[in-house]
């Protein structure tokens, strides 16, 4: 366990690190094509921080569950993309006259997009089952709710007290 607090601790220093070279560099924002990628990283890196610390993960439990549940986020990605790319379409088709039959194709395809979401969300449940124990999988199933929640709420609550991200040490986030 010991290992597992220092590995995180040594990951948040780096992120600080980065997020503070990135932020005296280009002065106030992100701003960048591969910014976007690297942030997306960072917070998939603070997630699983955040949530080998909330399961209370033995090193063995982390070595077996952190690969499924990177999976499991490629794959929810990967739909989420074909469910956007499908709403694309039929904003699209809306605009449009005498279309109905390519709307209904859309819808069908969206309710196919939502049965894949649903069997992933599945599928990592039984996989993780066999890892956690009733308590793990409980904090996972709040974990899943509330943690990007949380986060924008503390940035937005950080930037509404008038302070700009990354923010210093003393700023409590």
């Amino acid at each position: 366990m010991k290992r597992i607090i220092t590995i995180a601790a040594l990951i948040a220093l780096v992120l600080t690190l980065s997020l503070s070279a990135d932020a005296q560099h280009r002065g106030r924002g992100f701003k960048g094509k591969g910014d976007k990628h690297r942030r997306m990283e960072n917070f998939e890196t603070l997630r699983k921080m955040k949530l080998i610390e909330t399961l209370e993960l033995t090193e063995e439990q982390a070595d077996k569950f952190l690969p499924i549940f990177t999976s499991h986020r490629k794959k929810m990605r990967e739909i989420r993309r074909e469910r956007i790319t499908l709403l694309d379409s039929l904003s699209h088709f809306l605009k449009q006259e005498n279309v109905e039959k390519d709307i209904g194709r859309v819808f069908e395809l969206l309710n196919h997009n939502e049965k894949k979401t649903d069997e992933e969300k599945f599928i990592l449940a039984n996989e993780i089952s066999e890892i956690l124990d009733v308590y793990q999988m409980g904090r996972f199933i709040l974990f899943k709710e509330r943690f990007e929640k949380d986060i924008i709420k503390k940035l937005f609550d950080y930037r509404k007290r008038g302070r700009t991200f990354p923010p210093n040490e003393d700023d409590g986030i």
